[in-house]
């Protein structure tokens, strides 16, 4: 076990997140959505409101919950799950991601919620981006956070949208991109040089590019697209450090401490916020991964060492 790689240590002043799916459902229907290729047919539609209270009450007290879906303002109840989690953990940060399709009063609402953040994310084909972008400012003081989603097929749409909203707000705002593979299941999205290349613009891709660091201690900037083609993500027998740091649940109230596994079916779940005894610390530790490639990114730029 001595020589088994892993990665640094996480910083230990980095909060625990809690990523939780509390709906499957969403009003929109992107064809790269990565929902489209999982089976939800042993999962609910919905978290149920009162167990899920009952685990964010033994949560710890500091920690920090990013609530998902789906699109999670389609659940009727997700307003009372945030003012939930903000009365009984007032020293937690809250993140909702949304495609901010939420009505006005929603957003007032919400905008009186203490800590909370928005991270908003732009879709080119299923919103007009004024009616966004009229949201995203009006409510610029808890949307922290946009990604406009990149499609080769609207390109000169998607890039005026972006260096707009990049003069214009003072938000942080980055381009996610979807190549035709990514809409693949996790383990056999084909990425090759010749979808990459369908991006010509060098300096579009530099800003999603990061410091990605290998075994042998040598590094590389890359997007994580690049790091794919070159098999860069293969952390297949290396102690990950990842569950440490993020434990995710899905709308059946199902833990998992590996993205992976959480949208692997047949992956075993690590226990279930219903259960009784449920330990919670025990789920934060070092696992080994045996997954041929690593879509959450908690090793990227971590530094490997024995």
């Amino acid at each position: 076990m001595k020589e088994l790689i892993k990665s640094e240590p996480l910083n230990p002043e980095n909060s625990l997140v809690y990523e939780i799916i509390i709906t499957q459902k969403c009003n929109y229907s992107c064809h790269y959505c990565y929902f489209r290729f999982k089976d939800f047919s042993k999962e609910s539609e919905e978290i149920d409101l009162n167990e899920l209270k009952n685990f964010i009450d033994i949560t710890q007290e500091k920690c920090s919950f990013s609530i998902i879906g789906g699109e999670p303002s389609t659940h009727k109840e997700y307003i009372t799950i945030l003012r939930y989690i903000q009365d009984k953990k007032p020293e937690s940060l809250i993140e909702l991601q949304t495609n901010l399709s939420m009505s006005d009063i929603d957003l007032e609402d919400l905008r009186s919620i203490k800590n909370l953040s928005i991270t908003a994310t732009y879709h080119q084909t299923q919103e007009k981006f004024g009616e966004f972008y009229r949201k995203a400012e009006k409510f610029k003081d808890i949307v922290k956070d946009i990604t406009i989603i990149y499609e080769d097929k609207y390109k000169k749409d998607v890039l005026r949208n972006y260096y707009f909203l990049k003069k214009t707000l003072k938000a942080n705002v980055n381009l996610s991109f979807y190549l035709n593979s990514f809409t693949q299941p996790l383990e056999y999205r084909s990425y090759t040089k010749d979808l990459l290349a369908k991006i010509d613009d060098s300096t579009l891709l530099n800003k999603s590019k990061i410091k990605h660091t290998y075994v042998d201690e040598s590094s590389e900037v890359l997007t994580q697209e690049e790091a794919i083609v070159k098999n860069s993500n293969n952390y297949k027998g290396m102690l990950c450090e990842g569950p440490k740091n993020r434990i995710y649940l899905n709308s059946n109230g199902d833990i998992y401490s590996c993205f992976n596994d959480f949208f692997n079916n047949e992956s075993k779940k690590d226990g279930n916020i219903n259960e009784k005894n449920l330990n919670l610390p025990n789920l934060q530790r070092s696992i080994i991964c045996k997954h041929n490639a690593c879509f959450c990114g908690i090793n990227y730029t971590k530094k490997k060492i024995k």
